[in-house]
This record gives structure tokens, C-alpha cells and sequence, in this order.
């Protein structure tokens, strides 16, 4: 099991320094930054100012800086934002109704410290996820591209891997270019996730080196990941799952008459530019800008859409 990083610790045990030192002494004079958290029913505190905490200036700070901190730890990718925020409130809730005892004894500071940490962590489990590579064929090949694998799935392979003939996955998968990635983590989606973005890159250092060969044309390197990814525990195979990724594939949409309202203001907005009424320099602008945020509509992936829309934001 992967421990929590001496960084993430010293983190914590700074924080909880300050909040059983300075804390109790401390008040707030309304100054930002702040926040305010409720104090749980079971946990004792002076109740004269209400049943809740501020945490403010430098206190506000240190909080922030351990929660990113816990955020970024493997061992705690399986909580949701949510419950790692409640479960650390608790903890320091529970530091300032005794600091007293943690002020006089250190060790006993410590061994609280540890206590949370390993209640709060779970084992990391290793894991072969399953990316199907659609549009390519490498037939009898099996390709390694660092420590992925590209080998050809056929509906006997899926099956002996766990995959079910009833699942869907399983007709989007079978007889399609499989990339074989290990991964490790305590939450399967996450470890989907990086199993794609290693997979998008072993694609892309795949397309390049195809394109090496002057006889490829680009139109034959536009393969892609498929909607479906399977999982499973590499200590225990019968874990297992399928994630599906909704594919960017266009809905039929009709125009109603709400819609059709909506147009007419936008294009109303725009009437200078449909008209081109505007300076030559300043119209070429605003269509350059309208091709890029059409661009950024098109873009599936969020970062690339946010650069697409950047460049329109530039244009003009």
C-alpha cells in the first residue's frame, strides 16, 4: 500500500500546529480571505460564538494547502471532492476541541495525524484497462509502444478476458485493434481516464510514425479510441468493469420556435458583420473569431477547446 508523501504530512502537522498553538487565541476581525464550516453534533466546543469555525488569513490558507494536497494523493483518488472536504473539516474540528491535549503532549498529536491518514487511505490495485483503437487494423501484428500493447482482439480473446457476450461493450469491442495498458489507482474511473490520455498518446506517436512512410496519407492515420474501456484487477480478474465515454457523434436537433427566436437575436447582434458594415480589418476579425468559436464547438477535448476559444477572444 502506498503511503500518504512526507509533503502531504508535513503539510497537515502544520496546519495543526497553528490550529492548537494560535488558533484558540485568535479572532477574526471580518478580514478575507475566510470560511465558515459548521462544527458536528458530537464533536464539544465552546458554543458562546455558534456552533461553527472561521478559518481565516494564514489558518485559511493552510486548510487549502492540505486539501490540494490530499486531493493529488493516489491513495485517496476513491473519495469524491465532497466527502474528502467533510472528512477533512471533521479532522480539524476535532483538533481545536482538544487542542489542549495536543498542545502538552506532541506524541499524542502525531499519533492522531496517522490515525486519520490511514482511515482515510485505501490500497492501490493494479489494473490491465482494455482502449479499443477503431479505424485500425494491425491484424496478426502486436505492436508495444513503451509499455502498452496493440494486438487485435477477436470475440474468443475478449471472452477469456471477462468481457460478456450480453454486454455492450463487448459488439464494440470484438475484432477491434485493443491497446492493453496497465495502470495503477483505488478509483476504476480515474484509472480509466489515465488509461485514455495513454492511450491518446501512444495513438498520436503511433500516427507520427506512420507518417514517416511517404506512401500513408493523412486521411488513413485519423484512427481514434472507442466509446467503451474495460477493466479489471490484475490480482483478481473477476473485478472487472466496462466505462463508456459518450463518443462526440452529432444529435439531430430541430428548430422550434424558441430556437428560432434565439437565432434571430443572435443574428440581429451580429447584423454588421452578416452585412459586412464594419471596417474590412475589424470584420475579417470578428469572422475569424466566429470560424474559431465554431472550431472550439467541434473540439471534443476541453483543453484544445479552451485554446480555440482563446484565439477567438485574440482575433479581436
Amino acid at each position: 500500500m502506498t503511503e500518504i508523501s512526507k509533503q502531504t504530512y508535513n503539510s497537515i502537522y502544520k496546519l495543526c500546529k497553528k490550529l492548537i498553538l494560535e488558533f484558540p487565541t485568535a479572532r477574526w476581525n471580518g478580514s478575507i480571505p475566510y470560511m465558515v464550516g459548521i462544527v458536528p453534533d458530537d464533536i464539544y466546543i465552546d458554543m458562546s460564538d455558534g456552533r461553527y469555525l472561521v478559518l481565516f488569513g494564514d489558518y485559511y490558507w493552510a486548510y487549502h494547502e492540505v486539501l490540494n494536497r490530499l486531493r493529488k494523493e493516489m491513495v485517496l483518488e476513491y473519495l469524491e471532492d465532497r466527502d474528502l472536504k467533510e472528512t477533512l473539516w471533521r479532522f480539524i474540528c476535532e483538533i481545536v476541541a482538544e487542542y489542549r491535549t495536543y498542545r502538552r503532549d506532541v506524541n499524542k498529536l502525531k499519533a492522531k495525524i496517522q490515525e486519520f491518514l490511514s482511515s482515510i487511505s485505501r490500497p492501490i490495485v493494479n489494473y490491465e484497462v482494455l482502449v479499443p483503437i477503431v479505424y485500425l487494423d494491425v491484424k496478426d501484428s502486436k505492436l508495444k509502444i513503451g509499455d502498452v500493447i496493440l494486438k487485435k482482439f477477436s470475440e474468443e480473446d475478449l471472452e477469456k478476458w471477462g468481457i460478456r457476450k450480453e454486454w455492450a461493450a463487448y459488439i464494440e469491442m470484438a475484432n477491434k485493434t485493443i491497446a492493453i495498458i496497465q495502470e495503477k489507482g483505488n478509483n476504476p474511473s480515474l484509472v480509466c481516464e489515465r488509461a485514455r490520455r495513454k492511450a491518446d498518446f501512444v495513438i498520436k506517436v503511433l500516427q507520427t510514425s506512420l507518417l514517416t512512410n511517404r506512401f500513408i496519407h493523412d486521411e488513413q492515420v485519423l484512427f481514434k479510441q472507442g466509446k467503451f474501456v474495460a477493466y479489471r484487477e490484475t490480482k483478481n480478474p473477476s473485478h472487472i468493469g466496462c466505462l463508456w465515454q459518450r463518443g462526440y457523434e452529432p444529435i439531430p436537433l430541430e428548430i422550434n420556435e424558441r430556437l428560432e427566436k434565439d437565432i434571430s437575436d443572435f443574428l440581429e447582434k451580429i447584423s454588421e458583420i452578416l452585412e459586412e458594415k464594419l471596417p474590412t480589418e475589424l470584420l475579417e476579425r470578428f469572422m475569424i473569431a466566429i470560424m474559431w468559436i465554431g472550431r472550439a464547438i467541434n473540439e471534443q477535448d476541453p483543453n484544445i477547446e479552451i485554446i480555440y476559444l482563446s484565439t477567438a477572444l485574440e482575433a479581436v
